[in-house]
């Protein structure tokens, strides 16, 4: 048997994919910011592919923006 095989299971994980589970907000934060990048800057369209209203995606935008100040 493989060494890496013989570890326990967390260890494993921990040593090939430490990010693997992060905090919710921030994985939030990335799908927004990477669908307003592929829409190019269209909140409308981002909002359409996230699942979300409109206003829905505005008011993300914006406690994003509060919790960076």
């Amino acid at each position: 048997m493989s060494p890496l095989l013989a570890r326990p299971r967390e260890e494993m994980l921990e040593r090939i994919a430490p990010d693997l589970i992060r905090p919710l907000h921030l994985v939030k934060r990335e799908a927004v910011e990477r669908a307003l990048i592929l829409c190019q800057g269209n909140t409308k369209q981002a909002a359409r592919k996230l699942g979300l209203s409109y206003g829905g995606l505005r008011k993300m935008l914006n406690n994003f923006r509060k919790a960076d100040d």
